[in-house]
C-alpha cells in the first residue's frame, strides 16, 4: 500500500463540531504530531495527488490546519505527556507512548497513563462513583 493511499489518508473523517472543551488542548497536541507524522511518513512523495488532494481540503475547512501544515514540522513522536482537564475528576497529567503494531503496515496502539510518581487528582481518589444500589440488584 502506498503511503499516501486513501486508507492511510484518512483525516476527512476526523471533521465534525470538534471535541469538548476539555479535550481540546489534547486535541491540538495530536493534531500537531499528526501532521508532523504524516510529513514523515510520505517523505518525498510530497507530489502526490491523493496527498495533494486532501492537504487542499483540509486547508479549507480549518485555519489551524493552514497553520500547522504550513510549518513543516517532520518527525514521528512516539511518547509524550499531555494535561488533561477533565470534567468529572478535575486536572489530569499523563504519558503517553505510541507502541507500533507488527504486522498491520504501521499502524500504532496509543496509551495514556498516570505517572507512577504523580499523586492522584481528588476526583479519581473516589473514582469511579458509588453506583445507586438498585444498580447493584439482578432482576430475575
Amino acid at each position: 500500500m502506498p503511503l499516501s493511499s486513501p486508507q492511510r489518508l484518512s483525516g476527512r473523517g476526523l471533521q465534525g463540531s470538534g471535541p469538548p472543551r476539555w479535550l481540546a488542548s489534547v486535541c491540538d497536541v495530536l493534531a500537531v504530531n499528526a501532521l508532523a507524522g504524516l510529513r514523515a511518513l510520505v517523505g518525498p512523495d510530497v507530489d502526490d495527488p491523493r496527498l495533494n488532494e486532501l492537504v487542499g481540503e483540509l486547508s479549507v475547512r480549518s485555519e489551524r490546519f493552514r497553520q500547522l501544515w504550513a510549518r513543516h514540522d517532520v518527525h514521528t513522536k512516539r511518547s509524550g505527556a499531555a494535561r488533561i482537564d477533565h470534567p468529572l475528576v478535575g486536572p489530569l497529567e499523563l504519558s503517553s507512548e505510541k507502541l507500533p503494531i507488527p504486522d498491520t503496515d504501521h499502524q500504532t496502539l496509543g496509551v495514556y497513563h498516570a505517572r507512577l510518581a504523580a499523586p492522584a487528582p481528588r476526583g479519581l481518589r473516589s473514582w469511579p462513583p458509588p453506583r445507586p444500589k438498585s444498580a447493584n440488584r439482578v432482576a430475575i
